[in-house]
């Protein structure tokens, strides 16, 4: 089985994917794209397009938290700005739980599936505060 075609079924079931199902986002559609060309079916490849995704996806993150800032109140805005230092803490204790858990298992498809779960965080969380974004609207 081509490499690719292992990581699309991989990628596809994974739990950090769970959230796809509320609707694609461009940069889904540009992981999968990524995912699926000749560059992508290698480990290496498919590490870059997680890589990529994983920038896009924290750059959206920042985007959506400035933009949730604007039209709360102080009050909210201190809420919010709490949560977020306090998820960022829960990242990267989850991070370290990702690396201890993938780091004991044999095989370069881990580090794949590693770095999915790491971008998953970022953007579940992007996904969680655009949603709050458009709860308001």
């Amino acid at each position: 089985m081509r490499l690719s075609l292992l990581l699309l079924i991989v990628l596809g079931v994974w739990p950090s994917r769970s959230m796809a199902d509320a609707g694609s986002h461009s940069i889904d559609a540009a992981l999968e794209h990524c995912l699926g060309t000749a560059d992508g079916s290698t480990t290496y490849g498919a590490l870059a397009c997680i890589d990529t995704a994983q920038t896009a996806w924290d750059r959206e993150l920042n985007r959506v938290y400035g933009e949730l800032r604007k039209v709360l109140s102080e009050a909210s805005r201190l809420k919010l700005r709490d949560a977020q230092r306090q998820w960022i803490a829960f990242r990267d204790a989850e991070i370290e739980a990702i690396g201890a858990r993938y780091g004991e298992l044999d095989g370069t498809m881990y580090l794949v599936m590693r770095a999915d779960a790491v971008m998953g965080l970022t953007r579940d969380r992007a996904r969680q505060l655009d949603a709050s974004l458009l709860a308001g609207q």
